[in-house]
């Protein structure tokens, strides 16, 4: 296993160059011979928010502001991000089918396959996400200091979808029934994830809480919970200065 992952660094690195190369004609292909150019890099996640915003806006009407932030940009922080996770689920899990003249015709590391074509969504993604920054500062939007780990889990992204790539795409291009398996679970998973709707106050809350009960003006009443030998039971403690208790 040790030997393996030395070998996959070992490639990677000695052919960075050809992997960033291919990565950047990669997102050429996407606008070559276009009048609009790089925008059409953008439009489909830009088409998409927009197209949410507007169903839930005025269609269902939950499209209120989220912890005092806009809506749209909420949405747009969990959409771009997602994006990029549903090109990897579907079409980075089949890259050997996706480049077959990068697998029978011409000798070539089987791995940077996937770590080129990971790099190049990975481009359109930060782009989108500086966008969502830039667009927050100029709407007075506080980021606050968590936004310092952006780039950190950026990476850690990276890295993870690399290895997914890598470990099913042989399972695709062996079983055109799991790709196509992949690629049906994708809209389940979009739907699921919480992307478009605000769980914080969706999920209820589990476990018990201590409470405090008054009795007139006096607050020295307390009902609590106290757990002994793995069973809870209720206890009340009544203090004896009051006339209440």
């Amino acid at each position: 296993m040790f030997a393996t992952l030395k070998q996959v660094v070992g490639e990677n690195w000695h052919w960075r160059r050809q992997v960033w190369n291919l990565a950047k004609i990669d997102l050429v292909k996407t606008y070559r011979g276009a009048a609009l150019g790089k925008i059409w890099l953008f439009a489909k996640p830009a088409v998409y928010i927009l197209v949410f915003w507007v169903a839930l806006k005025f269609g269902l009407r939950s499209s209120s502001d989220v912890n005092g932030k806009p809506f749209l940009l909420w949405l747009a922080a969990g959409v771009f991000p997602w994006f990029f996770m549903s090109d990897m689920i579907t079409t980075g899990s089949d890259v050997y089918r996706r480049y077959p003249y990068l697998v029978n015709r011409i000798k070539f590391p089987l791995s940077l396959i996937s770590t080129f074509y990971t790099l190049s969504l990975l481009i359109i993604f930060a782009c989108m996400m500086a966008f969502t920054i830039v667009v927050a500062l100029l709407t007075g939007v506080h980021l606050g200091r968590y936004m310092l780990q952006l780039p950190l889990v950026m990476v850690f992204m990276f890295l993870f979808w690399v290895a997914w790539s890598m470990a099913l795409s042989p399972l695709s291009a062996i079983s055109r029934d799991f790709s196509n398996l992949l690629k049906t679970l994708g809209t389940p998973f979009f739907w699921l994830s919480g992307i478009l709707f605000d769980i914080s106050g969706r999920v209820p809350a589990v476990g018990w809480r201590p409470s405090t009960r008054s009795h007139g003006s006096c607050s020295r009443c307390v009902t609590a919970l106290s757990t002994t030998n793995g069973s809870s039971r209720i206890g009340s403690r009544s203090c004896r200065s009051c006339s209440c208790c």
